[in-house]
């Protein structure tokens, strides 16, 4: 991955992170941390 492809990946990542995780297939819990298989957060 180049600089830029991965200037824009990082940009789109974090678009969907804050805004709209579901339209990627992420699950966040209450707090925002995305959920592992098994259903535990990532975070906590």
């Amino acid at each position: 991955m180049n600089e830029k492809e991965l200037k824009t990946f990082s940009k789109f990542l974090g678009l969907v992170l804050r805004h709209s995780p579901q339209t990627i297939g992420l699950e966040l819990d209450a707090e925002g941390w995305p959920m592992c298989p098994g259903g535990q957060a990532a975070g906590g």
